[in-house]
């Protein structure tokens, strides 16, 4: 019962939103006006009544957002939209898309390419070795930790480097 009700509630957010965005309209706004109700009772005008309900419940659109961020299948729905903004850029800018598919192309291929290297010296270096020489853990950790600390130090160096105040002033 409960994969049916995730799905019946996945089908609901993903192909009736529409419906599902006024019902969360809906029923947002009629919070924030029973909560403008109780303030006018208890002797508000009406307008300052108004103000502190929309205070109270940290803003309308912050609420519906909140509840959508927990709604099944929110995650799809943001990546659909954000792929739909990205082609829509590509296709304004189709010398920038072209150089972006050749880039990841080339990073591919090279990241595929070392991997295959790099594998076929491992496996030359570690050829007669047991599954537990000490040595070469050691030796294959020393290798993981400078590369590490290369890869974290490099760029923490580069922003050491940066003047905070110039780069805010330049954008």
């Amino acid at each position: 019962m409960r994969l049916i009700s995730w799905l019946r509630h996945l089908w609901w957010n993903l192909a009736l939103r529409r419906g599902v965005e006024a019902a969360l309209d809906e029923e947002v706004r009629g919070y924030v006006d029973l909560l403008a109700a109780d303030y006018e009772r208890s002797g508000m005008s009406a307008a300052a009544a108004r103000r502190a309900a929309l205070v109270d419940c940290r803003g309308v659109e912050q609420v519906k957002e909140s509840a959508r961020d927990a709604w099944i299948g929110n995650t799809m729905t943001v990546a659909a939209r954000d792929l739909r903004f990205v082609l829509r850029s590509l296709r304004r800018a189709p010398v920038f898309a072209l150089t972006a598919v050749a880039t990841l192309g080339i990073g591919i291929v090279a990241g595929i390419g070392g991997s295959m290297l790099f594998i076929h010296l491992l496996r030359s270096m570690f050829a007669g070795l047991d599954g537990v020489d000490l040595t070469a853990c050691a030796f294959a950790v020393a290798i993981l930790a400078v590369v590490a600390l290369l890869a974290s130090y490099l760029p923490a160096r580069r922003a050491a480097r940066l003047d905070v105040v110039a780069a805010l002033r330049s954008d």
